[in-house]
């Protein structure tokens, strides 16, 4: 029933259009709920991959169980024997409409931990993290140190439920590419060749130098402004704290008024 319901903000990626801050709205307990969860959304939005090289599909023959994907079908980690559930396709393009030889789609997927997990138990292992593809300075022998991959399904190696038919996770596109490089123009890296000096880290575009200064800038805004909040709440808590421990005082010397004053009613 979970996968039935419609999805939330937070699990398409639109955490930046969310005031965090307002008042009450339609839907902020649902909202509020996931933020604080230290698990995430229940569900996230990724790009399923399914590239022709692996899937011949044949529609006139009927006991081809490759077939081109649809829109409700279930994805299940490839080699789990459809034990290890993932999510649901929500969309399908057209055949080959991005240009490539590939089907691709959207898909809600369940939360990693679980994933993993099931797939530790079974030695599974994740694919190949489209990081490396889409970030040509790492894998062309520049000496570069790829980091871990942004997402822990990246490149996970699906099947659709029922099928013969397997395709790849992927960040989608607002996620994989937003270090700066431009989705649509491969020749436009976010970094520039080496020098003649014989760097082997090259330089920023300056591009990408703007848009880390902007964000630099952003981190720094809203540092001072948790920085404020936490100072706010520091002080209202001190001012509390001085608060109970004056009327702790006060019971204190009551309570021992009241024992002196029978004290000395019994002695009379």
């Amino acid at each position: 029933e979970k996968d039935n319901k419609a999805p939330g903000p937070l699990e398409l990626h639109l955490s930046p259009l969310l005031d965090l801050e307002k008042g009450c709205y339609l839907g902020q307990e649902g909202v509020a709920s996931v933020v604080k969860n230290p698990r995430g959304p229940p569900r996230l939005l990724y790009s399923v991959v399914f590239d022709d090289e692996s899937n011949v599909y044949e529609t006139d023959n009927d006991d081809n169980l490759t077939t081109i994907p649809q829109v409700g079908q279930e994805l299940c980690v490839l080699g789990s024997n459809e034990e290890i559930s993932v999510g649901t396709i929500t969309s399908i393009a057209e055949p080959s409409g991005t240009g490539d030889a590939t089907i691709v789609g959207l898909a809600l997927v369940r939360r990693a931990d679980s994933i993993l997990k099931q797939m530790q138990n079974l030695d599974l292992e994740v694919g190949e993290s489209s990081f490396r593809e889409t970030n040509p300075a790492i894998t062309s022998g520049q000496g570069i140190i790829a980091p871990p991959p942004l997402d822990p399904l990246d490149g996970l190696e699906v099947i659709v439920g029922g099928t013969f038919t397997v395709g790849k996770l992927r960040m989608v596109p607002s996620r994989r590419f937003r270090l700066g490089q431009n989705m649509f123009d491969d020749s436009k890296d976010k970094f520039i060749p080496p020098d003649d000096e014989g760097s082997v880290m090259g330089v920023l575009n300056p591009t990408i130098v703007d848009t880390l200064q902007e964000e630099d800038e952003i981190d720094v805004e809203k540092a001072q402004i948790e920085a404020e909040k936490a100072q706010a709440e520091a002080k209202a808590a001190a001012e509390e704290a001085k608060r109970k421990e004056a009327k702790i005082e006060m019971l204190q010397k009551r309570a021992e008024e009241a024992v002196a004053r029978r004290k000395k009613k019994k002695a009379s």
